[in-house]
């Protein structure tokens, strides 16, 4: 977007992570009689994941693409992030892998973002959580009216009793 600048940008460990996608797939398919015959597509399904999968981050974003055939784009602002962990299961540890997950304020168990087969997980980790932390402690520009101001407007522009009633609450939970 204008005035945003790009800080890190990342593609998994392409190899690696096909192979554990492939084998994963492959144990699913292992599962069922009729899924054998699929492992040879799964390889080829999981090598397509591979190369849509990517990451950046910028001064104000998280951004990850995944997909097979299309493809999904996440962006998360950094002023809503959660939480950036580090995710490892035992077949992942097996092969080596990390990934990072950005977790948004949205509270749902599958909203963020995974950043998969990461190089160096605890130092992407690392970057991201100060990029958080540095947009979260930027003074607020005053001349900007308050996202509260701004939604409670009559269409004639002048404060509703909505607002009123808003300001009347935030003074009595500030005072001691």
């Amino acid at each position: 977007m204008k005035d945003e600048q790009v800080l890190i940008t990342g593609d998994p460990d392409r190899a690696r992570l096909r192979r554990y996608l492939g084998v994963c797939w492959s144990l699913l398919c292992m599962f069922t009689v009729i899924g054998i015959p699929l492992i040879p597509l799964v390889w080829f399904i999981a090598g397509a994941f591979v190369r849509k999968h990517g990451y950046w981050v910028t001064d104000s974003r998280v951004i990850v693409t995944t997909g097979i055939i299309g493809f999904r784009t996440r962006s998360i602002p950094l002023e809503r992030v959660s939480d950036v962990a580090i995710s490892c299961n035992w077949l992942e540890k097996w092969m080596g892998l990390r990934s990072v997950v950005v977790r948004d304020m949205t509270g749902e168990a599958l909203s963020g973002a995974s950043m998969l087969a990461c190089a160096d997980a605890t130092q992407l980790q690392h970057e991201v959580l100060d990029q958080v932390h540095r947009v979260n402690r930027r003074t607020p520009d005053k001349s900007q009216p308050r996202l509260l101001d701004r939604a409670y407007r009559d269409s004639d522009g002048t404060a509703s009793e909505m607002m009123e009633v808003l300001r009347r609450i935030e003074a009595n939970t500030r005072q001691p």
